[in-house]
């Protein structure tokens, strides 16, 4: 990293242990001292913090596919309660077959006498 002129201080507490592990990974990345490679961490964590907005982002377009489904799925529902509802009163509480998925028709009830 080249010189740069740095007049401000920020300052955290470490443990022994904690300081000893910065040191050893700083040396690993090759940092030429702990507040160098603090200083980098901070530099390139730009980077992770504007990810998260925009899987943020991302996140809140598929929740609201989802709600538009929701909704578009609770249309169909209600449509088809009240179809069923109107059929019930036509068809004296009987309701329609269902067969995958699609409802059938029936005749109305027919009375047959046998002799």
């Amino acid at each position: 990293m080249s010189f740069v002129k740095r007049s401000r201080i920020v300052s955290i507490r470490v443990t022994e242990d904690e300081y000893l592990i910065l040191d050893r990974i700083s040396r690993r990345r090759g940092a030429n001292s702990v507040s160098e490679y603090v200083r980098q961490i901070i530099a390139n964590a730009e980077f992770v913090v504007s990810a998260p907005r925009r899987g943020i982002r991302d996140v809140t377009e598929e929740l609201e596919d989802l709600k538009r489904n929701v909704e578009r799925l609770s249309r169909m529902v209600k449509r088809r309660t009240a179809t069923r509802s109107s059929r019930d009163a036509t068809w004296g509480g009987k309701t329609p077959e269902v067969d995958d998925g699609e409802e059938l028709i029936p005749s109305p009830p027919v009375s047959v006498e046998v002799d």
